[in-house]
Protein backbone atom coordinates (compact mmCIF):
# COMPACT_ATOMS: atom_id res chain seq x y z
CA UNK A 1 0.00 0.00 0.00
CA UNK A 2 1.48 3.32 -1.10
CA UNK A 3 0.65 7.01 -0.75
CA UNK A 4 1.16 8.35 -4.27
CA UNK A 5 0.77 12.04 -3.51
CA UNK A 6 -1.03 14.65 -1.48
CA UNK A 7 -1.91 18.31 -1.13
CA UNK A 8 -2.68 20.67 1.75
CA UNK A 9 -4.44 23.99 1.28
CA UNK A 10 -3.31 27.13 3.09
CA UNK A 11 -4.96 27.07 6.51
CA UNK A 12 -4.48 30.81 7.00
CA UNK A 13 -6.77 31.70 4.10
CA UNK A 14 -10.39 32.71 4.65
CA UNK A 15 -12.11 31.23 1.60
CA UNK A 16 -15.47 32.73 2.52
CA UNK A 17 -14.03 36.25 2.34
CA UNK A 18 -12.39 35.31 -0.95
CA UNK A 19 -15.81 34.45 -2.32
CA UNK A 20 -15.14 30.71 -2.48
CA UNK A 21 -17.18 27.84 -1.06
CA UNK A 22 -16.96 24.10 -0.41
CA UNK A 23 -17.05 23.35 -4.14
CA UNK A 24 -14.08 25.64 -4.80
CA UNK A 25 -12.09 24.17 -1.92
CA UNK A 26 -12.85 20.63 -3.05
CA UNK A 27 -11.87 21.39 -6.64
CA UNK A 28 -8.56 22.89 -5.49
CA UNK A 29 -7.71 19.93 -3.28
CA UNK A 30 -8.81 17.22 -5.74
CA UNK A 31 -7.03 18.74 -8.74
CA UNK A 32 -3.80 19.40 -6.84
CA UNK A 33 -3.79 15.94 -5.26
CA UNK A 34 -4.28 14.16 -8.58
CA UNK A 35 -1.56 16.30 -10.16
CA UNK A 36 0.87 15.52 -7.33
CA UNK A 37 0.09 11.80 -7.55
CA UNK A 38 0.33 11.93 -11.37
CA UNK A 39 -3.02 10.17 -11.71
CA UNK A 40 -6.05 10.84 -13.87
CA UNK A 41 -9.40 11.02 -12.13
CA UNK A 42 -10.50 8.03 -14.20
CA UNK A 43 -7.89 5.97 -12.38
CA UNK A 44 -9.55 6.52 -8.98
CA UNK A 45 -11.78 3.60 -7.99
CA UNK A 46 -13.24 4.84 -4.68
CA UNK A 47 -13.46 8.20 -2.89
CA UNK A 48 -13.60 8.87 0.86
CA UNK A 49 -14.34 12.37 2.17
CA UNK A 50 -13.63 13.43 5.76
CA UNK A 51 -15.81 16.27 7.07
CA UNK A 52 -17.10 17.00 10.56
CA UNK A 53 -19.72 19.75 10.40
CA UNK A 54 -21.04 19.86 6.83
CA UNK A 55 -24.69 20.23 7.74
CA UNK A 56 -23.95 23.15 10.04
CA UNK A 57 -21.45 25.17 8.02
CA UNK A 58 -22.14 23.99 4.45
CA UNK A 59 -25.90 23.46 4.78
CA UNK A 60 -25.32 20.22 2.92
CA UNK A 61 -24.97 16.72 4.32
CA UNK A 62 -23.89 14.56 1.40
CA UNK A 63 -20.40 15.97 0.90
CA UNK A 64 -19.19 12.58 -0.30
CA UNK A 65 -20.57 13.56 -3.70
CA UNK A 66 -18.68 16.86 -3.82
CA UNK A 67 -15.50 15.52 -5.54
CA UNK A 68 -17.57 14.15 -8.44
CA UNK A 69 -19.51 17.42 -8.57
CA UNK A 70 -16.34 19.40 -9.31
CA UNK A 71 -14.41 16.71 -11.24
CA UNK A 72 -16.18 15.00 -14.13
CA UNK A 73 -13.66 12.17 -14.13
CA UNK A 74 -14.98 10.99 -10.75
CA UNK A 75 -18.56 10.46 -11.93
CA UNK A 76 -19.87 6.95 -11.24
CA UNK A 77 -17.08 6.43 -8.67
CA UNK A 78 -18.24 5.09 -5.27
CA UNK A 79 -17.91 7.84 -2.68
CA UNK A 80 -18.82 8.38 0.97
CA UNK A 81 -18.38 10.97 3.69
CA UNK A 82 -17.01 10.18 7.16
CA UNK A 83 -17.78 12.20 10.31
CA UNK A 84 -15.72 11.73 13.45
CA UNK A 85 -15.25 15.29 14.73
CA UNK A 86 -11.56 16.23 14.64
CA UNK A 87 -10.68 12.69 13.54
CA UNK A 88 -12.86 12.79 10.42
CA UNK A 89 -9.89 12.86 8.07
CA UNK A 90 -8.19 9.98 9.87
CA UNK A 91 -11.35 7.88 9.76
CA UNK A 92 -11.69 8.57 6.03
CA UNK A 93 -8.11 7.40 5.53
CA UNK A 94 -8.75 4.26 7.59
CA UNK A 95 -11.83 3.47 5.50
CA UNK A 96 -9.82 3.86 2.31
CA UNK A 97 -7.11 1.57 3.68
CA UNK A 98 -9.74 -1.04 4.53
CA UNK A 99 -11.07 -0.88 0.96
CA UNK A 100 -7.59 -1.37 -0.47
CA UNK A 101 -6.73 -4.21 1.90
CA UNK A 102 -9.95 -6.01 1.01
CA UNK A 103 -8.92 -6.14 -2.61
CA UNK A 104 -12.15 -4.52 -3.77
CA UNK A 105 -10.27 -1.47 -5.08
CA UNK A 106 -6.73 -0.73 -6.22
CA UNK A 107 -6.75 3.07 -5.88
CA UNK A 108 -8.51 5.41 -3.45
CA UNK A 109 -8.78 9.18 -3.16
CA UNK A 110 -9.07 10.56 0.39
CA UNK A 111 -10.20 14.17 0.72
CA UNK A 112 -10.56 16.23 3.89
CA UNK A 113 -12.63 19.41 3.52
CA UNK A 114 -13.83 21.75 6.23
CA UNK A 115 -14.99 25.36 6.30
CA UNK A 116 -16.05 26.87 9.62
CA UNK A 117 -15.82 30.56 8.77
CA UNK A 118 -19.02 30.60 6.76
CA UNK A 119 -21.00 31.94 9.74
CA UNK A 120 -20.39 34.58 12.46
CA UNK A 121 -18.14 33.54 15.33
CA UNK A 122 -20.89 33.29 17.95
CA UNK A 123 -22.95 31.11 15.59
CA UNK A 124 -19.93 28.87 15.00
CA UNK A 125 -19.50 28.51 18.76
CA UNK A 126 -23.11 27.36 19.09
CA UNK A 127 -22.64 24.86 16.25
CA UNK A 128 -19.63 23.34 18.00
CA UNK A 129 -21.19 23.37 21.48
CA UNK A 130 -23.30 20.17 21.22
CA UNK A 131 -20.16 18.04 21.19
CA UNK A 132 -20.18 18.41 24.99
CA UNK A 133 -23.90 17.81 25.34
CA UNK A 134 -26.61 20.38 26.09
CA UNK A 135 -25.48 23.45 27.98
CA UNK A 136 -28.10 25.03 30.22
CA UNK A 137 -25.98 27.61 32.01
CA UNK A 138 -23.55 30.15 30.70
CA UNK A 139 -22.87 33.85 30.13
CA UNK A 140 -25.61 35.99 28.63
CA UNK A 141 -23.35 38.79 27.42
CA UNK A 142 -19.91 38.55 25.91
CA UNK A 143 -16.97 40.75 26.87
CA UNK A 144 -17.56 42.67 23.65
CA UNK A 145 -20.96 43.76 24.99
CA UNK A 146 -23.01 41.81 22.49
CA UNK A 147 -25.70 39.37 23.63
CA UNK A 148 -24.61 35.79 23.25
CA UNK A 149 -25.85 32.33 24.14
CA UNK A 150 -23.93 29.37 25.59
CA UNK A 151 -21.90 27.59 22.97
CA UNK A 152 -18.59 25.92 22.39
CA UNK A 153 -16.42 28.11 24.70
CA UNK A 154 -18.94 27.82 27.54
CA UNK A 155 -19.39 24.06 27.19
CA UNK A 156 -15.64 23.47 26.93
CA UNK A 157 -15.06 25.50 30.09
CA UNK A 158 -17.84 23.63 31.90
CA UNK A 159 -16.32 20.30 30.93
CA UNK A 160 -12.87 21.40 32.06
CA UNK A 161 -14.23 22.68 35.39
CA UNK A 162 -16.00 19.36 36.02
CA UNK A 163 -12.85 17.37 35.22
CA UNK A 164 -10.72 19.55 37.52
CA UNK A 165 -13.21 19.18 40.38
CA UNK A 166 -13.69 15.44 39.91
CA UNK A 167 -10.24 14.21 38.96
CA UNK A 168 -7.96 17.05 39.96
CA UNK A 169 -5.43 18.67 37.65
CA UNK A 170 -3.58 16.32 35.35
CA UNK A 171 0.23 16.44 35.10
CA UNK A 172 -0.07 17.86 31.60
CA UNK A 173 -2.13 20.80 32.85
CA UNK A 174 0.37 21.83 35.52
CA UNK A 175 3.68 21.19 33.74
CA UNK A 176 5.29 23.20 30.95
CA UNK A 177 4.64 21.74 27.51
CA UNK A 178 7.00 21.88 24.54
CA UNK A 179 6.06 24.24 21.75
CA UNK A 180 5.77 21.59 19.06
CA UNK A 181 4.47 23.88 16.33
CA UNK A 182 5.22 27.47 15.36
CA UNK A 183 2.74 30.17 16.24
CA UNK A 184 0.12 30.37 13.44
CA UNK A 185 0.21 33.47 11.26
CA UNK A 186 -2.97 35.06 9.90
CA UNK A 187 -3.08 35.45 6.13
CA UNK A 188 -1.30 38.65 5.21
CA UNK A 189 -0.41 39.35 8.83
CA UNK A 190 2.99 39.98 10.38
CA UNK A 191 5.29 37.14 11.32
CA UNK A 192 4.61 35.98 14.89
CA UNK A 193 7.05 36.17 17.76
CA UNK A 194 8.81 32.78 17.93
CA UNK A 195 7.35 30.46 20.54
CA UNK A 196 9.55 29.74 23.57
CA UNK A 197 11.02 26.30 24.06
CA UNK A 198 8.36 25.54 26.65
CA UNK A 199 5.05 27.13 27.44
CA UNK A 200 3.04 26.95 30.63
CA UNK A 201 -0.61 26.19 29.83
CA UNK A 202 -3.14 28.65 31.18
CA UNK A 203 -6.90 29.02 31.01
CA UNK A 204 -8.10 32.41 29.90
CA UNK A 205 -11.22 33.63 28.06
CA UNK A 206 -10.97 34.90 24.52
CA UNK A 207 -11.44 38.59 23.80
CA UNK A 208 -14.98 38.08 22.60
CA UNK A 209 -17.36 35.75 20.85
CA UNK A 210 -16.42 37.23 17.47
CA UNK A 211 -12.95 35.76 17.75
CA UNK A 212 -14.08 32.16 17.41
CA UNK A 213 -11.23 29.74 16.91
CA UNK A 214 -13.35 27.92 14.35
CA UNK A 215 -11.40 27.78 11.14
CA UNK A 216 -11.28 25.76 7.99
Amino acid sequence: MWILGGYQSDFARNLTREGHDFAALTAEVVDATLATAKLDAAGIEVVHVGNAFGEMFARQGHLGAMPATVCDGLWDTPASRHEAACASGSVAALAAMADLRSGAYDTALVVGIELEKTVPGDTAAQHLGPRHGPVTRGPTRATCGRPCSPGWPTSTTAGTDWTMRTCGPSPSSTSPTPAATPTPRPAGGPSPIPSPTTTTPTRSPRAGCDASTAAK
